[in-house]
């Protein structure tokens, strides 16, 4: 055969297997026009797939052996079903989701009743969430920001063997496939003499899944700082805050039950509110959205009146650092699906927000900035068949950088995944890697 024909062929090869998926992308909003956020897009019934950013655009590359529907979902939403084979490469969707109406007949719900149905739920967790391993293939992106603009951004693509629900969570093991990071040395000026070098996300990815609150029943942090908070999927204070019922809505296409709650009483310790959706049929808790109010935030900094002004009165004294800081916001989310009637981790979000302000002339730092944190983890499959631990000397360790793996250049690998679309203000730091 001659070397132009096996060219030739080689080439038709090649073409077929580039058209062998597609790519589409698009923005999903409501019926206003208005974007949702981190919508979840899922190939049919499996696992696999993406979310839309805060802006409410997507990307997402389709495998050719796939044939069903991509099916958009959103808390409080209907689904939406697109057929693929209606698809074409490239294709650009505008997708308007419709707000979930469920008639009830006339029942009064007593703040009694839901607490009652809180516990139980929290009985449940054994049955409702996944009692066999998982491997999850994730991605990661972490957000650093000076004075509310953006400083840091660093994303990565991970592999998690997730513990069964009922192992700790210390257990669970991590992989960083590949990461990539960039930083505004102007916002980080003030940090010493070498921004770059600073780790904001040193042990992240750790932090997100092994602080899942359903797994372990609102018990997240370490003893001493648990000790500042009264945790609200805590059945030992259940007692402590009010609970709500607000409406019937869907998740997933499953109905749902709204549920508010808040500080039931004045106590000198950490409080939330937000909300629970707890997945009707199964009593799961499918996503908990909540924050630290304002006037509680004080409350949970180890060391504050008196203590606080010994201590910085300490720091200029023997180490010539001045220091000052204060708790601005703490916010978190976790979204979970139902797969196989298990629910497991979807979408994780913690969200800090604190006034920093240091001076210390020997390192040349000179920090006077409100510094905010966001970690985010998304899961973009999950699979539960031939799961295998991760080799040890491939661990990521519990307080090791995803920047030891940093590569900015390699950007076909980044194409290779459905990674979650960078918002404008994003894609104008960073460019395009």
């Amino acid at each position: 055969m001659k070397r132009s024909t096996i060219a030739l062929l080689f080439c038709c090869l090649l073409s077929f297997g580039l058209q062998a998926q597609k790519v589409v992308r698009g923005i999903v909003q409501d019926k206003e026009k208005e974007p949702i956020p981190f919508a979840h897009i899922i190939l049919g019934n499996t696992t696999d797939g993406t979310f839309a950013n805060e802006e409410g655009y997507f990307s997402l590359t389709i495998p050719e052996s796939f044939q069903g529907e991509l099916r958009f979902t959103a808390a409080g939403y209907n689904n939406y079903l697109v057929p693929v084979d209606k698809l074409k490469d490239g294709e650009m969707l505008k997708i308007r989701m419709e707000m979930s109406v469920i008639e009830l007949t006339e029942v009064v719900v007593t703040p009694d009743d839901m607490r009652h149905v809180i516990r139980e739920a929290i009985r449940k967790i054994p049955e409702n969430y996944h009692d066999f391993p998982l491997k999850l293939n994730g991605f990661f992106r972490g957000i650093t920001t000076i004075n509310e603009q953006y400083a840091e951004y660093t994303e990565a693509i991970l592999d998690i063997y997730e513990q069964p629900i009922q192992v700790g969570n210390d257990k669970n093991q991590y992989k960083v496939i590949k990461a990539r990071s960039f930083a505004d040395s102007l916002r980080l000026e003030g940090f010493g003499e070498d921004p770059d070098s600073l780790d904001f996300d040193a042990a992240s990815p750790h932090e997100m899944l092994d602080t899942d609150l359903v797994r372990n029943r609102g018990k997240v942090l370490d003893e001493e700082v648990q000790n500042r908070f009264i945790m609200f999927l805590d059945s030992s204070f259940l007692d402590y805050y009010h609970f709500e019922f607000e409406r019937m809505t869907t998740y997933q296409g499953r109905s749902a039950m709204l549920i508010n709650f808040s500080p039931r009483w004045k106590v000198d310790r950490g409080m939330f509110t937000g909300q629970i959706l707890l997945d009707e049929e199964t009593k799961a808790f499918a996503m908990l959205d909540f924050e630290v109010p304002k006037r509680y935030l004080k409350k949970v900094i180890p060391i504050r009146g008196l203590g606080k002004l010994a201590m910085g009165a300490a720091m200029r004294l023997f180490f010539s650092v001045g220091l000052d800081f204060k708790l601005k916001k703490i916010e978190g989310r976790t979204e979970y699906q139902m797969v196989n009637g298990k629910w497991y981790p979807k979408y994780i979000k913690h969200d800090f927000l604190m006034y920093l302000k240091v001076k210390y002339a020997k390192e040349d730092i000179n920090i006077d900035s409100n510094f905010g944190v966001r970690n985010e983890l998304f899961v973009l499959s999950a699979q539960a068949d031939g799961v295998e631990e991760i080799p040890e000397e491939e661990r990521l360790k519990k307080n090791e950088s995803i920047k030891k793996y940093m590569d900015n250049e390699d950007t076909e690998f980044w194409k290779r995944y459905n990674v979650v679309s960078p918002t404008k203000d994003i894609t104008e730091m960073t460019g395009e890697f």
